[in-house]
């Protein structure tokens, strides 16, 4: 979800950008794009990429830079380490993050998600740098 597109960031120039960062349990996957484990159709898309073969593919001339930083639905901080290397690393970052069907469908619930108290610690890891007035 994009919340502010402030100075036209993206569309993200193909090439401006010399370091990419995907991070995130969905950045090299593909089941959650196709609807989860209750897609039943066809999707050459999903079974050819993931968005991390996809980024690879449109920005050959940049470093790509991947790590999941956290799993979907778990507490733990382990990999918060390497996701903030990568984004300090990169002029661009995609976060990749959210529920799946093992989280969230019928007879589940995300109210129950270990993933809550992870998602508070993501947002304290790495504060924004202030803005200048």
């Amino acid at each position: 979800m994009l919340l502010k597109n402030e100075n036209t960031t993206l569309p993200l120039a193909p090439k401006a950008v010399r370091t990419l960062a995907l991070i995130g349990p969905h950045a090299n996957g593909s089941l959650v794009w196709l609807g989860g484990p209750n897609y039943h159709g066809d999707s050459d898309i999903g079974a050819a990429d993931t968005p991390l073969l996809a980024a690879r593919k449109a920005l050959p001339h940049a470093e790509v830079l991947y790590t999941q930083g956290c799993d979907v639905d778990s507490a733990s901080t382990a990999g918060f380490a390497s996701a903030v290397a990568a984004a300090a690393r990169a002029d661009a970052v995609v976060l990749m993050l959210g529920t799946d069907q093992t989280i969230e469908n019928e007879g589940r619930d995300a109210r129950r998600s270990r993933c809550r108290e992870c998602k508070r610690s993501w947002l304290c890891v790495s504060p924004p740098p202030p803005r200048s007035p």
